[in-house]
């Protein structure tokens, strides 16, 4: 399901006349979410414009939604009274973010403006170095005593939810203060008011001490599936929770270099880069050359290419791909295809090298491989650098049907690493197997490359065998098709999150290019913890007995 983006009705809003009572109403229609969106894209003086139309409960719920440094510059165009009310209304563990990037004047000011109660707590969040857990908690709990009946505790909830809406799991603590366990929402909203509330509660709750290097208790972290995690001090005393957004975020951070490794990141001097920084640098541009393939007519199929090519350069891509055998065509009889066989240092491969150095383009592109003095032929794309160079030579592993008669299968399914980010390659029938995908994805892909002839019997296929490895290895996938009769056209490039992001025509000759951003994936894979979460021993046949 595609999501509305609401960004220009948004500032056409703010830009309007309308007077400041109309404009706050339309504007509590959008979810603060997408408004923190909207934040960066407007001048200071239409942002400090909507500091004083909208009160501060909605701003508080904006920055909850920004990112903690532009959060900070947002409160440096505010009046001091105004950015520490706006603070207040803040989780805590998110406003201890948002200071944190804060210089020391600014931020004591600040915290000397603060409600009393948020001043308290965030002296405390404070006092813990910032690789302490503590320093990540939030107060943003329900905390009941021992000794209250079920009555008692379910008004002390109603209470406390109007301050606190961390509610699903409610914690109970001795009258020294001290974590006693903790009791679910449900059993205490269902339980008869003369029930005892001790049997509700859980004794064994995990929970963590506020002193607690992150990095050594991330481990016990990641196997949590609470909302909140209680945080204690020495004494056993709860001070305040770990949310589950916060454990998530804490794990993204130690994971952060694998991920970037995925991703492409391996350089050292990109994996000290912030990661904005890092993601600036991962824009690819990416052509497919969608062509129909005359069979046999091997020096038009070769043209065709090289003015795609060059139309390609003009339009600044780095790379162009062109479909499975595309310099002889799929359907030719099996003594056409020794005929227009060529070994990799032949005229086919010399004149897209020549193109690509001369263009200053990556070009993969289909062709049969004449192979060894037995006259194997291979089902083979070749993988040329903008200097020229041949990088890689895929042989197709998966033969379809008849092929199986003509080509020899591969053995390999290689991954190679480029100037723009590691690409995976893939020939047509491969892609219809999880395996192949998972292995590119284990070996470092972040792009992975199908050349293929596909049939409008099995287009449905197309679209579903795309966008499904795609998304199982969070990964771009990139399918360029041929047309022809009976051919189902439509190459296309899907995303890290399975969707396409741009498709070419079902019957038409097309140069599609489309900008992709790889530092996409490194987010994907945050948020979607597949590849984080695989379990290695399952990729095996030896798994079947173990499973």
């Amino acid at each position: 399901m595609e999501t509305k983006d609401y960004t220009q009705e948004i500032i056409d809003i703010i830009r309007s006349n309308t007077s400041p009572a109309v404009m706050s109403s339309r504007l509590e229609d959008y979810h603060a979410n997408d408004l923190a969106e909207v934040l960066k894209k407007l001048t200071v003086q239409e942002r400090c414009k909507l500091y004083r139309i909208l009160d501060k409960d909605m701003l508080s719920d904006i920055l909850e939604y920004t990112e903690a440094d532009e959060a900070a510059e947002y409160l440096k165009e505010m009046e001091p009274r105004k950015a520490a009310a706006i603070l207040s209304g803040m989780e805590t563990d998110s406003l201890a973010e948002v200071l944190r990037m804060l210089d020391k004047g600014k931020k004591r000011l600040l915290i000397d403006l603060l409600d009393d109660d948020v001043r308290h707590d965030i002296e405390v969040i404070a006092s813990f170095d910032e690789d302490e857990i503590g320093s990540r908690m939030t107060t943003n709990c329900i905390i009941i005593q021992k000794n209250v009946t079920v009555k008692e505790a379910m008004s002390s909830l109603i209470c406390q939810a109007a301050k606190n809406d961390n509610i699903s799991t409610i914690f109970v603590v001795s009258s020294q203060q001290k974590f006693y366990g903790a009791i679910d929402l449900k059993d205490l909203i269902i339980a008869r008011q003369d029930h005892p509330l001790e049997e509700l509660v859980v004794t064994s709750y995990p929970y963590v001490y506020a002193e607690e290097e992150i990095d050594e208790c991330i481990e016990r972290l990641k196997d949590y599936s609470e909302d909140s995690v209680p945080v204690l001090d020495n004494d056993n005393r709860l001070l305040g929770v770990i949310t589950s957004s916060s454990i998530i975020e804490l794990v993204d951070d130690e994971m952060g270099e694998d991920y970037a490794k995925l991703a492409g990141l391996t350089a050292e001097e990109d994996l000290k880069e912030p990661l904005k920084e890092s993601m600036k640098k991962r824009i690819v541009k990416i052509a497919l050359g969608q062509f129909a393939s005359i069979h046999g007519e091997t020096q038009q199929n070769l043209n065709k290419m090289l003015t795609m090519t060059d139309q390609a350069a003009e339009s600044g891509a780095d790379l162009i791909v062109f479909p499975e055998l595309a310099y002889s065509g799929y359907f030719c009889t099996s003594y056409q295809m020794q005929q227009c066989a060529e070994k990799q240092d032949g005229p086919f491969v010399q004149a897209l090298r020549e193109k690509a150095k001369d263009k200053s383009i990556h070009i993969i592109a289909g062709y049969p491989e004449a192979g060894d003095i037995t006259g194997r032929l291979y089902n083979s794309c070749i993988f040329i650098d903008d200097d020229g160079n041949v990088i890689e030579n895929m042989r197709k592993v998966y033969a379809w049907g008849k092929e199986k008669l003509v080509f020899a299968e591969g053995k390999r399914y290689p991954v190679v690493k480029t100037k723009f980010g590691n690409v995976g390659m893939l020939i047509c029938y491969d892609i219809e197997y999880p395996e192949p995908s998972r292995i590119e994805t284990l070996k470092g892909a972040e792009i992975i490359v199908d050349c293929s002839v596909w049939s409008v019997p099995a287009e449905r296929r197309w679209h579903v065998d795309l966008a499904g490895n795609a998304l199982f290895n969070l990964l771009y996938v990139v399918g360029c098709n041929t047309i022809g009769e009976n051919l189902c056209g439509s190459s296309m490039i899907v995303g890290p999150d399975g969707e396409i992001r741009a498709m070419a025509s079902r019957t038409e000759e097309e140069l599609l290019v489309h900008e992709i951003d790889l530092g996409e994936i490194l987010e994907i894979r945050s948020r979607i913890p597949y590849i984080n979460d695989f379990k290695e021993d399952t990729f095996s046949m030896e798994a079947l007995k173990r499973y």
